[in-house]
């Protein structure tokens, strides 16, 4: 956990109001995620140093949390706000919930090093599996919703076919959004081929 703490931070360079615990928020929002909802988490490590370079966290998402998806994403914000008592939002649906629509994309990231061809489109790939798999869970599911934590990453999801849903009138967050079915069926090995790496780099 704590790597992948330490990975996240970097989205949060933009937040002026990041608290100064940010990595012990960071390091007990990763650890509540994966004791709800441990298939979510999907870690993409270094080949040969077994050190984690990237971080997708996907999550089924309760029907009761849909509407903050219509409300500015900062009023979403976990991880880098986490303190004691602070309780998350977004709840996770109930297994097997029939009413569950929305997958949430809460997380997705790769160390700014190891942005590439190769590294992209395995992280894709594995997120559209993973969203598979959910779907095969909660067959009602039909939307794929992400945020854009860090600026630089919206070109990206963009590139991919995410549209911007709501944007936060007072920071660069913003609510992103493409059907289950879009995702899944995205070509990403030629879609991702003439994107420009090197400005993530």
């Amino acid at each position: 956990i704590p790597p992948l703490a330490r990975l996240l931070e970097g989205l949060f360079s933009f937040d002026n109001k990041r608290p100064e615990l940010m990595l012990n928020n960071l390091r007990k929002g990763l650890r509540e995620w994966f004791k709800h909802y441990p298939q979510g988490l999907r870690v993409l490590k270094h080949s040969s140093k077994n050190i984690p370079i990237g971080l997708a966290a996907i999550f089924p998402i309760d029907p009761s949390s849909e509407i903050y998806f219509d409300l500015p994403p900062s009023q979403s914000l976990y991880l880098s706000r986490l303190h004691v008592k602070t309780e998350d939002r977004i709840k996770i649906a109930a297994p097997g919930d029939p009413n569950c629509h929305v997958a949430y994309i809460r997380s997705w990231e790769i160390s700014p090093a190891f942005w590439n061809y190769d590294n992209t489109l395995h992280m894709v790939r594995d997120t559209q599996a993973t969203l598979q798999k959910i779907h095969h869970t909660y067959p009602e599911l039909t939307d794929v919703y992400s945020i854009v934590i860090h600026p630089r990453l919206q070109a990206f999801a963009l590139n991919l076919g995410f549209e911007v849903m709501k944007s936060d009138p007072d920071t660069s967050l913003s609510w992103l959004y493409m059907s289950l079915d879009g995702f899944l069926a995205l070509d990403a090995e030629n879609l991702l081929l003439d994107f420009d790496y090197t400005r993530y780099i």
